[in-house]
């Protein structure tokens, strides 16, 4: 049986980019990724609640929101998703508050990307994040059966 593909949300208002990025996946490795674009904060809450994602592409800076307020509306509704942030400004600080607040991975725009390294990269935290979700099942499983033993 063929594996699903991963589901991506990229929130990203530059359309071009999103473009670009969707098609950099899809190049990299045919049918393995699902990305779907949203350009605001709303509309991708909207789409949070609705579906669930593997991985979550976040531009700091969009219509309806500006840094790091926009992880932190993120931060109830992205379950286990893996969080990417990808922004236009850098700096050690802006790096080190957006691992604080949940994301795994960040890069500059304004750097160079390597499509396939970019891809490997973020699906190696996808799977770290997918296994990590399984342990906290499997952990959650133990616990209910050992309170039915107990009980």
């Amino acid at each position: 049986m063929a594996q699903q593909p991963y589901q991506v949300l990229h929130l990203e208002d530059d359309a071009a980019f999103a473009e670009a990025v969707r098609e950099m996946f899809g190049w990299v490795q045919p049918g393995k990724w699902e990305v779907t674009n949203v350009p605001s904060l709303e509309g991708a809450l909207d789409h949070l609640h609705r579906q669930s994602y593997h991985l979550i592409i976040v531009d700091l800076n969009l219509l309806d929101s500006h840094g790091m307020e926009t992880l932190w509306a993120l931060r109830p509704v992205v379950q286990h998703a893996a969080v990417v942030v990808s922004t236009g400004a850098n700096g050690a600080v802006m790096q080190a508050e957006c691992y604080r607040l949940g994301a795994v991975g960040f890069f500059s725009k304004g750097a160079p990307i390597e499509p396939k390294e970019f891809v490997a990269s973020v699906e190696q935290l996808v799977t770290e994040r997918l296994a990590t979700k399984a342990d906290i099942a499997f952990i959650g499983e133990a616990g209910r059966a050992l309170a039915d033993d107990g009980a």
